[in-house]
């Protein structure tokens, strides 16, 4: 069945809920994440779920210098709170997102010089998610790489092997923040 629910407006998240004992949480990474995710935590509670699977990211902390992961940590203990079971999903970089950061000119810019990523695919984070929601995974919190950890120049060869060629081109950590608007 399908129901729509807007995470802005908790008033509409009760009939998307309703039945639901487990509930699967993902939301964009916006400005708000924080408030969208506790009005669907409410209205789960609200209804009578009993388990939340929430997919997070790794290193998820209060500590982080980064925004988006202090999000994620705010919300993770939100659900640990809130009385219901829960499972945390927290992947590495989507290799399908290493492939979108591929600019016109067939580059990949980061200032990671040669650290390692264990790049996941999306669809085992899918998987992953699937079996979190069908029982035995409470209270857990699984951080999902793949299978190879891999540097920037590895991952741009593995892209080049898949279609047009692609290169990594290290930046400066402060030419990265200045694109990334900071």
């Amino acid at each position: 069945d399908v129901v729509q629910g807007d995470l802005d407006y908790p008033e509409t998240l009760a009939p998307s809920v309703a039945g639901v004992d487990r509930v699967f949480l993902l939301s964009p990474g916006e400005f708000n994440q924080v408030e969208q995710e506790t009005n669907a935590l409410a209205a789960a509670r609200s209804a009578g779920a009993s388990h939340i699977v929430k997919q997070s990211v790794m290193g998820a902390s209060p500590a982080s210098p980064a925004v988006l992961v202090r999000w994620h940590a705010e919300i993770e203990d939100a659900i640990k709170g809130s009385g219901l079971t829960y499972t945390f999903l927290r992947p590495t970089l989507f290799m399908q997102l290493a492939a979108e950061l591929v600019a016109p000119d067939g580059a990949i810019y980061s200032s990671a010089g040669n650290a390692r990523i264990g790049f996941v695919d999306a669809r085992d984070v899918a998987a992953a998610a699937v079996a979190a929601l069908t029982g035995g995974h409470e209270n857990k919190t699984y951080h999902l790489t793949g299978p190879d950890s891999l540097t920037w120049t590895e991952a741009a060869e593995l892209l080049s092997r898949a279609g047009r060629p692609v290169r990594y081109v290290p930046v400066s950590e402060d030419a990265a923040r200045e694109s990334l608007g900071g």
